[in-house]
């Protein structure tokens, strides 16, 4: 979140942060290799439905965690909505997405099959949230941005708790905790990611855009960012339409690449490999046994 904001990308603090990041994490998995009890069992990464479903948590979580963010930033600064509005249209993606976990969960269950309903969801996420990105840069009003946010939270729906069924499924009744652990944390570390990096890159597109026409306007990107929602209602029409098309433009930029990583996320599904689910865990305990 410092990269091309507070710092340069090339600045040596930068670079040492990532040089740092990149040391620790080699020292994680020489730490965890050697522990009789990871944190993060190196062992059930060679199981490829665990390393398929964390990657695919990791990326579509780093594409949600972007609209959560900068959607109601869209709706108060572009839109001119209250927050408690602003709010509120967030509510049917996360209807859409409690109904079709629920659906989806009984369909899993009753038929044992869990990678068609992962693939059909993650190819909705994306159709929906280039739809999301179409809106917000202007080429649809309200009514269709609600529209795809509620297929974004259907699509949604049907990829999370399949994908930890998937996972939870492919693994020993004694790595199960270890398993749905590491997804846990794919999941956030892809969530934090997918904020920072949006954030960025917002960033960087006020700082770019309309360079010419508004930097007097606030002094720059990083200046308008930290100026609140009623500075800028207070500021004269032409100069908050311009104010407003370069939040639109940068946001919608944001969607942008959410979208590419749903993309990816939906690419990476096609490979996941589905095994029977089993019936009862008293069974596989069993097999154990023998």
């Amino acid at each position: 979140s410092w990269g091309g904001v507070q710092y340069p990308w090339s600045s040596p603090l930068i670079l040492a942060l990532a040089a740092a990041s990149a040391l620790l994490t080699a020292l994680l998995i020489r730490t965890e290799r050697r522990s009789e009890e990871p944190v993060l069992s190196p062992h059930i990464f060679h199981n490829r439905t665990v390393v398929i479903a964390s990657g695919v948590m990791a990326l579509a979580f780093m594409g949600l965690f972007g609209a959560f963010v900068f959607l109601p930033l869209f709706f108060q600064l572009v839109l001119g909505m209250t927050p408690a509005k602003a709010g509120l249209l967030l509510a049917p993606m996360t209807g859409g997405l409690i109904v079709t976990s629920t659906l989806g969960g009984r369909r899993v269950s009753s038929t044992g099959k869990y990678k068609l309903l992962t693939v059909f969801g993650l190819g909705a996420a994306t159709l929906s949230f280039i739809a999301v990105m179409l809106s917000s840069a202007g080429c649809g009003g309200i009514c269709v941005l609600e529209t795809a946010l509620i297929f974004l939270g259907f699509g949604f729906g049907m990829v999370m708790p399949n994908l930890v069924v998937a996972l939870q499924n492919a693994v020993g009744i004694r790595e199960m905790g270890a398993a749905t652990a590491t997804a846990a944390f794919f999941r956030q570390l892809g969530g934090t990611f997918g904020v920072a990096m949006s954030g960025a890159i917002m960033t960087a597109g006020l700082r770019g855009l309309h360079a010419g026409n508004w930097s007097r306007v606030a002094g720059g990107g990083r200046s308008l960012m930290e100026q609140g929602i009623q500075q800028i209602a207070a500021l004269p029409p032409a100069e908050r339409e311009i104010v407003k098309d370069a939040y639109r433009r940068a946001i919608s930029a944001t969607f942008l690449v959410g979208s590419i990583i749903i993309a990816l996320a939906f690419i990476l599904v096609l490979f996941l490999p589905e095994h029977p689910l089993r019936s009862a865990h008293g069974e596989e305990a069993g097999k154990e046994t023998g």
